[in-house]
């Protein structure tokens, strides 16, 4: 049996070492949240996006598919559709793509035309605006797959430093373009 003497024997963790080791995983955790917050935003902006883009090329799709006009609009039923819209229908409220067979610009025509894709925003906190001086409540492919006009859409994430610009140009092509 060994005896130590003048020297105690210990076990644990000093208030001091304990509390060091606190601080510095909470610094650590305060960094990554405050990244993966960011990285959240960033994709919840690209579902935004992506959800917008799908509904035009499945418009530009359908009209070159069926051989007749396909318009998108603001809004999820009539209301937004026509030229002159209600103006309290707004993109953020979701938009509306159908096959327009009389051209009266109704989807809700007593027609055999239909109602192809209903698209709404994921998440209300986003924004989604026409931007430019043609802010028309729609856009309409034609059977040759160009639309009537070109558009710019923008999204915007709630901070307002993250958004996409949506391009539809004269052709018909659509491009994302980022602020960076």
């Amino acid at each position: 049996m060994s005896q130590v003497t003048g020297q105690r024997l210990q076990r644990g963790f000093t208030l001091l070492e304990l509390l060091v080791t606190i601080l510095v995983v909470a610094v650590l955790m305060g960094t990554a949240v405050g990244g993966i917050r960011n990285m959240l935003d960033r994709n919840i902006l690209a579902a935004e996006v992506n959800n917008l883009v799908m509904s035009l090329r499945i418009a530009r799709a359908e009209a070159v598919k069926r051989n007749k006009k396909v318009v998108i609009c603001k809004g999820q039923n009539a209301e937004g559709c026509s030229p002159n819209a209600n103006t309290t229908v707004t993109w953020n409220d979701g938009w509306l793509v159908y096959v327009d067979c009389n051209g009266d610009l109704n989807p809700n025509s007593p027609s055999k035309c239909q109602r192809i894709q209903r698209g709404e925003p994921h998440s209300s906190r986003y924004s989604v605006s026409l931007v430019g001086s043609n802010l028309n409540t729609y856009v309409e492919y034609f059977p040759a797959g160009y639309p009537n006009t070109s558009v710019t859409f923008q999204i915007n994430a709630p901070n307002n430093t993250n958004w996409r610009k949506v391009v539809v140009s004269p052709s018909g092509r659509i491009t994302i373009e980022k602020p960076w």
